[in-house]
């Protein structure tokens, strides 16, 4: 596990979670609807909530799947942010800090994703794995160290 991803990740984690709870909780009273091709966005914004928690520890424990998942993780809250700052009062919506909040910590947890992913110990993508993570084959100096 890494740290730092995972104190980024549990700092964000009541904040998104209790966003998740406010949105299930706006789709079930049924407040004002905003809908787009027959999907209700307050049900949408829930799981974008819920998905971040899941994602952003997911990031933090999966070593292969860190810098993938850790951008997607960081562009998505990061992306939120910005629509809730450009479009003040859309159902669903951050106010000003929150907005400045999600940007910030979107940015941070792609960035050292991204920055944790290539350091001692870690893999650096899927191409050196192989198909469906085999093992590569091995060079003749490889091999020979092996026998």
């Amino acid at each position: 596990m890494d740290r730092p991803l995972a104190v980024l990740a549990g700092l964000a984690a009541l904040p998104w979670l209790a966003y998740a709870h406010r949105m299930y909780a706006a789709n079930r009273a049924g407040l004002p609807e905003d809908v787009t091709i027959g999907i209700d966005h307050y049900a949408v914004q829930g799981a974008v909530g819920l998905v971040l928690v899941v994602l952003s520890g997911t990031a933090a424990c999966w070593v292969r799947g860190r810098r993938f998942v850790g951008a997607g993780v960081g562009l998505v809250a990061a992306y939120l942010g910005l629509v809730c700052l450009v479009w003040p009062g859309t159902p669903g919506g951050f106010g000003p800090v929150w907005s400045a909040l999600s940007m910030a910590w979107g940015i941070a947890f792609g960035t050292l994703a991204a920055v944790r992913s290539a350091g001692p110990g870690t893999t650096r993508g899927a191409s050196r794995e192989g198909f469906r993570g085999c093992r590569p084959s091995l060079g003749k100096s490889e091999a020979a160290q092996r026998a």
